[in-house]
């Protein structure tokens, strides 16, 4: 029995929930069927079925396509009915980020910042797009607050480590590498980013 029709079967019997269609946006939306996973959000929200993982699941999925108005749009919904969380500060961050558009990102950030709700996720996002667009700067002092936050994890010192990687500057990138090591917090990830960098600056011996 397909997805659909499960879906539907539960619903003939009343059973079918908010889990179910959140569910089913999130896997259409993952498998780049954004018209289905419109759909099924439109038809939740009408029996009033969708809660903030619905949301969050749609615009991840626009976000994602780079389809920026929609994910947005549907982030101020969101805001709007007063069930918007970190994750779906978190999505958008990420989704403008990935897009190169860092005003937006910022932002959105400074927004969860305000509301008290960023989180680890939240700064990896936003530095991760400010070293990919060459702003090593921007993305230590973010590493930075999130330190003394102490909610920095292994993806945030990836993130750092990626930056400087990208812009040569090994030293930096070794220099992190070595805390993670010593916080044990080292993964393949981490390995794998310093050796790239090492790779593309030439330095292979």
């Amino acid at each position: 029995m397909r997805a659909i029709e499960l879906l539907e079967w539960g619903l003939g019997r009343g059973i079918a929930d908010t889990v179910n269609y959140s569910a089913l946006v999130d896997a259409y939306g993952k498998a780049g069927d954004l018209p289905r996973a419109q759909s099924l959000f439109d038809e939740a929200r009408q029996l009033r079925m969708a809660d903030a993982f619905t949301y969050n699941a749609l615009m991840g999925a626009y976000g994602k396509a780079g389809d920026l108005p929609r994910a947005q749009s549907i982030f101020d919904r969101a805001t709007q009915l007063g069930i918007a969380n970190a994750f779906t500060y978190n999505t958008l961050v990420d989704a403008y980020g990935k897009a190169g558009d860092l005003p937006r990102a910022q932002g959105i950030f400074d927004r969860a910042t305000q509301l008290g709700i960023a989180n680890a996720p939240t700064y990896n996002a936003l530095m991760d797009a400010y070293g990919k667009a060459g702003d090593v700067l921007r993305a230590q002092s973010l590493f930075d607050q999130a330190t003394q936050l102490g909610i920095a994890n292994a993806v945030t010192y990836n993130a750092l480590m990626d930056a400087y990687g990208k812009a040569g500057d090994l030293p930096r990138a070794q220099s992190l590498f070595d805390q993670t090591t010593q916080l044990g917090i080292s993964n393949a990830v981490t390995y794998n980013t310093l050796m790239d960098a090492y790779g593309k600056a030439g330095d292979l011996p």
